[in-house]
């Protein structure tokens, strides 16, 4: 048997130098390849965190339209320490034989949007919740963060907007929208 030929020049294998500069380009790739996950670990996070906000919303919106326009009186709003904001309204029961009152209220302190006639939270995470009252020419009859109505413009009221902002991880995501009130609604 032969024994294995070394190249010319005595030189075998890879120089110190050569396996350096190898291992500081592994380096800086899986550095690159690190921060490129991490990037896209956290605009997976924002992009879930969006949805879920947009979700929350979404649900409250479709709930308060839906029954703001069934609506066929507009209530005093219970004012107490555990409600910064809310709006209450009656609704036909679904039987038809009389009316239920629907409440809606926003603690702020737990951030939360409630909806007190089945008595259940709807949205967590709420940091804003406006109601606003128009008349037919779009006039705001009362707006703001207490969302009080005087009990003479009642009458007046064509038009609730809603202010919504949901707050999840990183993400805050602000919603508003308009539901127009059935004729005769007092």
């Amino acid at each position: 048997m032969r024994a294995p030929r070394r190249p010319a020049g005595g030189a075998s294998g890879f120089s110190l130098i050569e396996l350096l500069v190898a291992v500081a380009l592994a380096g800086v790739v899986t550095c690159a390849g690190w921060s490129w996950c991490w990037s896209v670990s956290r605009s997976c996070a924002n992009a879930r965190d969006r949805l879920e906000a947009l979700s929350s919303i979404g649900f409250v919106r479709r709930l308060t339209t839906r029954e703001l326009s069934a609506a066929t009186r507009l209530l005093n709003t219970p004012s107490c320490s555990c409600t910064n904001n809310g709006l209450a309204f009656a609704v036909p029961t679904p039987d038809g034989r009389g009316l239920q009152e629907v409440t809606y209220g926003w603690n702020a302190a737990r951030g939360i949007v409630w909806r007190k006639a089945s008595g259940s939270h709807l949205v967590e995470g709420a940091t804003r919740f406006d109601v606003c009252y128009a008349d037919q020419a779009g006039r705001g009859l009362a707006c703001g963060s207490d969302g009080r109505l005087d009990e003479a413009a009642r009458p007046a009221v064509r038009t609730v907007e809603l202010t919504l902002t949901v707050v999840v991880g990183r993400q805050a995501v602000t919603r508003r929208w308009r539901v127009a009130l059935p004729a005769g609604t007092s």
